[in-house]
């Protein structure tokens, strides 16, 4: 728009929305003008520019030659899709696949939502991670700069809120509110906890791990990806998708072990890195417990210390090792080779010629 014959794309460097369009518009080789954007700053400007008052603003937008205004990542990647100019590159939304790619897509906000929420607590939370988080041109302002930007971090922590609190990374939860299935909801605290779900279980002598649900007839599910499949079956919402699509029960399960290789290794990590550095121990405190300062932390980096031995055996296997050693670190690779060929370590360019 205005008269530029290359999109312009607003963009927030560290967004992982932007990161998003990004990568569709480099991947179809499409040139394009990048807008840095400023939180606070440049929501004016932007504003502006759409001449919306009322409704959240949010990055990543574009502005296209002829094609109108873009306010989602997903749309900028399907407008990319019927633009590329690189011969041969593979389609994003692939024909009769595009409700399925865009169901991904929201499920993965879900998580991106919960990663937002999770920076923006650690920065308003935690001093190291608010000076991590000025960027390099604010950074000569000292205390200023570092105040600037806790206001900033602040507004979007509002801005952001309702998404915030609805994010969820427990897959059987997920599972049950996809199919709009009513459950009651019992908070699991460790290691007090689990005395008491062992009593429920009338089982003394397995490890006992949540989520854990108790149906009204059939029995007791042990497994996310067990009360997933029940989910199924006792679905409540009309026309939901299914989660195991028939025929392809044991292709999904099959991923959810890939998964869980995954979660367990990142497990690990969160424990090992709460056990070794304070910064993260503090933001491993619970805000019902950090009243208690010192006091708080001790008893989180007690009960912290039994999970590490709990779930010693499973955090043991999966440092690239186990069943799915060779496609996880095939999938690392991919990974790797992929952001370093479209996100080298440097800042933003200001413009792609891909």
């Amino acid at each position: 728009m205005g008269g530029s014959s290359v999109p312009e794309l607003v963009s927030l460097s560290i967004s992982a929305w932007s990161l998003k369009a990004r990568f569709a518009l480099k991947h179809h080789a499409i040139k394009y003008r990048t807008t840095p954007y400023m939180p606070l700053f440049g929501e004016v400007m932007l504003r502006l520019r759409l001449g919306e008052w009322r409704r959240k603003v949010t990055v990543p937008v574009m502005f296209t030659p002829a094609d109108g205004v873009l306010l989602h990542s997903v749309d900028i990647a399907a407008w990319a899709d019927s633009h590329g100019a690189r011969p041969g590159a593979e389609q994003l939304f692939p024909a009769g696949r595009e409700a399925e790619v865009r169901s991904w897509n929201e499920k993965s906000d879900v998580v991106l939502y919960y990663g937002r929420q999770a920076l923006v607590e650690s920065a308003l939370e935690d001093p190291a991670v608010l000076r991590a988080t000025v960027p390099p041109n604010l950074r000569w302002l000292g205390p200023l700069g570092r105040a600037l930007v806790r206001s900033i971090i602040s507004r979007l922590a509002r801005k952001y809120q309702a998404e915030g609190s609805t994010t969820s990374l427990e897959r059987a939860r997920f599972a049950l509110k996809h199919h709009a299935i009513k459950y009651r909801d019992t908070p699991y605290m460790p290691p007090h906890g689990e005395g008491k779900l062992r009593r429920r279980l009338a089982d003394k002598t397995r490890k006992v791990t949540v989520p854990v649900m108790f149906t009204p007839a059939d029995g007791v599910l042990l497994q996310s990806v067990d009360i997933a499949a029940w989910a199924d079956s006792h679905g409540a919402r009309s026309g939901a998708e299914r989660l195991f699509p028939a025929g392809r029960e044991a292709e999904v399960r099959s991923w959810n072990d890939k998964s869980d290789v995954v979660l367990v290794y990142e497990r690990r990590a969160l424990v090992e890195s709460a056990l070794e550095d304070p910064a993260v121990l503090r933001a491993t405190v619970p805000p019902s417990l950090r009243w208690l300062g010192p006091l708080g932390r001790a008893l989180v980096r007690s009960i912290i210390s039994r999970l590490a031995l709990k779930y010693q055996a499973e955090g043991s296997t999966t440092s690239l090792e186990g069943p799915y050693q060779g496609e996880f670190a095939d999938l690392l690779a991919w990974r790797d080779r992929t952001f370093n060929k479209h996100f080298p370590l440097d800042p933003e360019p200001s413009s792609c010629c891909s």
